[in-house]
């Protein structure tokens, strides 16, 4: 197999500061493309980037907080300054910091706060980057989704609900690409341990993950890839899952 499939290809990742993200830029740029690594804190994507340049790779990083229009307009016109396309697009930006409380007891501002960090951050991401990805080879999105978006979890509702969006918006996204040759996928990791330093994957045998695998970061970077390098005619609008359990 080819060692850097995606040679000469630009992605972009959100959210590449910690976690998944940075897994995932590391990943890409390993594979030969050049990264963008976006996030709201400077101080980590600093050590992303660091990261990428000592292994080898190309990445280059922007300050942006995905939930606000203005910041990621200007963020898309800061790149266009610099870039004449983009090829890959991954939406990692999410998560579920926030209020944690059950339905009946939970603050509207913070459940809010939580859905629009899941699903508003890939609407504008997604409609701010298109002038660049249409100008792009085999140009695809990739969305990073939850089986809590397809299973309820007490606690959970307001990262939930903003999964379950998330998985329709990229059906509806991919729907409406699909003539212009861009194509938009959806990947759910399943459980993953936020420590890779400390995690050791483990099989779950009770408990609300009861059935379940919980992996590293690096666990998912085989299907990450398998998506980044489909062809135009490739997957679009569809789900790609790592879980063990039926979601």
């Amino acid at each position: 197999m080819n060692d850097q499939p995606l040679h000469g290809r630009i992605a972009l990742v959100t959210g590449a500061g910690r976690g998944l993200g940075r897994e995932l830029a590391l990943a890409y740029a390993a594979a030969g493309a050049s990264v963008i690594c976006t996030a709201r804190t400077q101080s980590e994507l600093d050590q992303t980037v660091a990261e990428i340049t000592a292994a080898g790779g190309q990445a280059c990083a922007f300050a942006c907080d995905a939930t606000d229009e203005q910041q990621t307009r200007e963020f898309f016109v800061t790149l266009a300054t610099q870039f004449n396309r983009l090829d890959i697009v991954f939406l990692n930006a999410g998560g579920a910091e926030g209020d944690e409380r059950p339905i009946a007891e939970s603050d509207y501002a913070a459940w809010k706060q939580i859905v629009d960090m899941n699903l508003s951050t890939a609407f504008l991401m997604a409609r701010d980057c298109l002038p660049l990805l249409r100008l792009g080879t085999d140009p695809k999105i990739i969305t990073m989704g939850s089986g809590l978006g397809r299973t309820p979890r007490i606690g959970a509702s307001a990262y939930g609900c903003g999964k379950a969006a998330l998985s329709l918006f990229t059906k509806a996204l991919a729907m409406e690409l699909l003539p212009e040759g861009i194509t938009v996928n959806e990947l759910i990791p399943g459980p993953v341990g936020t420590d890779p330093d400390s995690f050791e994957p483990q099989y779950v045998e009770e408990g609300t993950f009861k059935g379940e695998y919980f992996k590293k970061p690096a666990d998912i970077i085989p299907l990450a890839l398998f998506l980044a390098t489909q062809p135009a005619h490739g997957p679009t609008g569809q789900t790609f899952a790592l879980n063990r359990r039926l979601i």
